[in-house]
């Protein structure tokens, strides 16, 4: 959108951004909206991981949910919906 705007695009163009942009937001939040539902367990430490929603368009991360070691990121067991 950024790029359309300062490229000085014809308005249609900018506007159909800001439209594609609106899109992939709800699209990104639907989606997580499905993500935060899972509980799921670290296979490693045994702790319980869960979705962090991104913010703005960045992708969130599965992180844990209580403090754990540091020297791993969480490897995902199955687990079930809370």
């Amino acid at each position: 959108m950024d790029e359309a705007r300062d490229s000085g695009s014809p308005a249609p163009v900018v506007a159909a951004a800001r439209r594609m942009h609106s899109d992939l937001l709800r699209t990104k939040h639907a989606a997580e909206d499905v993500l935060v539902a899972f509980v799921l367990d670290c296979s490693r430490c045994d702790r319980r991981v869960h979705w962090v929603p991104g913010e703005g368009c960045e992708l969130g991360r599965w992180a844990h949910s209580e403090p754990a070691p540091k020297d791993h990121w969480p490897r995902l067991r199955g687990g079930g919906l809370k």
